[in-house]
């Protein structure tokens, strides 16, 4: 029997962490642990993604039951597990002996990506305790843990990281993105901070319009700074932009700067050359 998504009893069940319900099922006659509903979602992808431990649990003590089975993305029940902080569900799948934790995705996220990339720090350090799993993986885009947490301002994530020794802190994706640059362009201080204490600063290194990445990383960490700074008043009867204090922002700005101009000693010594590397706002 199909609802209009073609979800089982079962698969209803398990989406909704009625684990009595799936219980009973499986009692009742063995029932396809691994069919699929409209979107290629099985039972047990739905428990995952739902943080439902206890349907996990009773569906991988069904054997046939495919820990590794995929969805219509490509996402497995441990990547799930990982994108939405499930950490029991992850610990559960592992542990059953039979999750391949480096399995890859159309979009190529596996589960440690995801974890980075959301900032999950005690899914993170669960999975960096498995020996098994690949620590600098790439998705699709040639993206690794550590740029992605870079990207986002995850400060604990990019430390985790860093201190297995094992990721390349200076690995470009395929657009040539860095994590360095990546933390600079969106203003996170303290991942600046960290990454410049760990990378081989490429103040040289150009950007595809012919200018340097870190001139570029800065004209971007103004703009977004710009933006965090307006504001609309409403005078004579239509909205005026204009520009406001954001106290938080320019202290961004201005740290990110100071960080940058005192790696730069040793390696640019002229003002001038500053200048011309990095743009009027870097001086």
């Amino acid at each position: 029997m199909l609802d209009p998504n073609e979800q089982t009893p079962l698969s209803l069940a398990a989406q909704y962490g009625q684990h009595r319900i799936v219980r009973t099922l499986l009692e009742m006659g063995k029932p396809e642990v691994d069919v699929r509903d409209i979107r290629e979602q099985t039972p047990l992808l739905h428990a995952a993604r739902s943080g439902h431990e206890a349907v996990v649990q009773l569906l991988l003590d069904a054997t046939e039951a495919d820990p590794n089975v995929t969805d219509d993305s490509g996402n497995t029940p441990l990547s799930l597990a990982a994108r939405y902080a499930h950490e029991g569900v992850a610990q559960l799948l592992l542990k059953s002996g039979k999750t391949n934790i480096n399995t890859h995705s159309k979009e190529r996220r596996e589960a440690l990506l995801h974890a980075a990339s959301h900032g999950w720090e005690t899914v993170l350090k669960f999975l960096l305790g498995v020996s098994e799993i690949e620590v600098d993986p790439e998705d699709k885009e040639g993206r690794t843990p550590l740029l992605l947490a870079a990207r986002h301002g995850h400060t604990t994530v990019a430390k985790m990281l860093l201190e297995t020794g094992q990721v390349n802190p200076d690995a470009e994706s395929k657009k040539g993105e860095i994590p360095l640059i990546q933390a600079i362009m969106y203003g996170h201080v303290d991942v600046v901070r960290l990454l410049l204490a760990k990378c081989k600063v490429k103040f040289e290194a150009k950007d595809s319009n012919g200018g340097t990445l870190l001139g570029g990383a800065f004209r971007t960490l103004e703009e977004i700074a710009r933006l965090n700074r307006l504001e609309y008043v409403y005078i004579s009867g239509e909205y005026v932009e204009r520009q406001s204090e954001n106290e938080v922002w320019d202290k961004k700005v201005k740290a990110i700067k100071q960080l940058v101009l005192e790696a730069c000693n040793g390696e640019v010594t002229s003002k001038k050359r500053r200048y011309e590397e990095y743009g009027e706002s870097v001086v």
